[in-house]
């Protein structure tokens, strides 16, 4: 029902009914089941787009038709100025204002979610957030957040970055999402499944180096000064265990031909024991020993993870200026990144 909102027609509404302001928009009264009349405005969020209801108060002492009509006027002036008033009294009521916005969250999660679990992945983590996310959402409320938005975040790192690169954002995302969701009862994650760009299968490899190629690496490595990078790269083809399990190699987890990947290094968390040929030991005894780290370049602590294929002048592939045949693109295993 449509009219001016007065105290005489607030009066005579009967339960339940609804009066809709014919002057102020989305302005109304309603009286409920135990008799009382409450105020009430009707908007619709400009961000979002979005219906909410913001309460105005009872119809008593301290509210009667005309000042709630004026605090409706106010309401509606601060929507228009792009204010959501729900949204901020909702975040009041839980008495979590530092959590308003997307950057927040992201910093409560890697305080309280991954250096507490003190999870692997966190420095890859960081990164995503720092580089995709927080430039593109960071600054928004995460009670506005919506699928579109997130869609429109991974479309961008898919083009720029590929599509595997896209899925590890939205895990990365969908994680800290999900454990804020768990701490409050208010916030529901608009993301869905279904929304990778790649699936299990279509990331899986299965190409493998032939012999021809292992001959050529490991002459690569023969015609460089002896080093430690070299003897590195050999050892990665004598043990097959992954490249930083090998470049954190230390001394002390040798027990007669049997080396033992500890649990922190190891990808499943476990520890790995490795029998070693004597050629590969031949390799090892012939670096000078300089601490308890075998490839760190003082000993002290293991070579840094970036590892990375560098593409010089003329297309010539190297790896830490180790020439390597263009053949081997990035498919060298545990050694090209």
């Amino acid at each position: 029902m449509r009219g001016k909102i007065s105290s005489k027609s607030v009066s005579a509404l009967p339960v339940g009914g609804i009066l809709f302001d014919n002057e102020l928009r989305g302005f109304c009264a309603r009286r409920l089941p135990s008799g009382r009349v409450s105020y009430g405005l009707k908007y619709v969020d400009a961000e979002s787009g979005r219906q909410r209801w913001l309460g105005l108060g009872l119809d008593g002492a301290w509210m009667r038709a005309d000042t709630a009509r004026q605090k409706a006027m106010v309401e509606r002036g601060r929507i228009a100025d792009g204010k959501d008033p729900q949204a901020e009294r909702e975040a009041r009521r839980r008495g979590r204002n530092e959590i308003t916005i997307l950057d927040t969250l992201l910093d409560e999660y890697l305080i309280h979610h991954v250096q507490l679990r003190k999870l692997r992945t966190e420095k890859h983590v960081r990164r995503a957030f720092e580089k995709y996310v927080r430039p593109e959402l960071g600054r928004m409320s995460v009670f506005k957040l919506r699928r579109g938005h997130i869609v429109a975040l991974l479309d961008k790192v898919a083009a720029e970055n590929g599509p595997v690169t896209a899925d590890r954002v939205l895990a990365y995302v969908r994680s800290a999402l999900n454990w804020y969701a768990k701490r409050d009862e208010n916030f529901s994650t608009p993301l869905v499944r279904g929304m990778a760009r790649t699936n299990r299968r279509s990331r899986a490899r299965d190409r493998i180096l032939t012999d021809d190629k292992i001959r050529a690496l490991w002459r690569a490595t023969e015609a460089q000064p002896p080093g430690r990078f070299a003897t590195l790269v050999r050892l990665l083809l004598l043990s097959g265990q992954r490249r930083n399990e090998v470049a954190g190699m230390r001394w002390a987890e040798f027990d007669d031909d049997v080396w033992t990947v500890p649990a922190e290094r190891a990808k499943n968390g476990k520890p790995n024991d490795v029998p070693l040929a004597a050629f590969a030991f031949d390799q090892l005894h012939a670096l000078t020993r300089m601490g308890d780290c075998v490839f760190g370049l003082t000993g002290e602590k293991p070579p840094s993870e970036s590892v990375q294929l560098i593409e010089r002048e003329g297309g010539e592939r190297h790896i830490i200026g180790l020439p390597v045949l263009g053949a081997f693109g990035r498919h060298c295993p545990n050694v090209i990144v």
